[in-house]
């Protein structure tokens, strides 16, 4: 009786995984630059005020979720990285010597 490895992986789950998240990585790093300007085209004073206050606020909570993200996408690449090569190597050696 043969030993049958259960594991399955999903490589495409995993290479959408990667393009998703360095997908949404570019959108916050894109938000970050137009804060200002969408402060100063709505024109009323304490309107402005206040989206400046948000935007100083949230600009150090995206470069947490930004660290986040990049964290998050190392380890799936990580991930994909490490079982393609296993996978890669087990079928070399599943040929044997040529």
């Amino acid at each position: 009786m043969a030993d049958e490895s259960n594991l399955k992986v999903d490589y495409d789950l995993l290479t959408d995984t990667e393009r998703s998240l360095k997908n949404i990585r570019r959108e916050f790093r894109k938000c970050g630059t137009r804060q200002d300007e969408l402060a100063e085209d709505v024109g009323a004073k304490h309107l402005s005020d206040a989206m400046h206050e948000f935007a100083d606020n949230w600009s150090g909570n995206r470069k947490q979720m930004l660290s986040n993200l990049d964290d998050v996408l190392k380890l799936v690449t990580t991930t994909r990285e490490s079982f393609e090569s296993t996978d890669n190597k087990l079928a070399r050696q599943a040929k044997g010597p040529r």
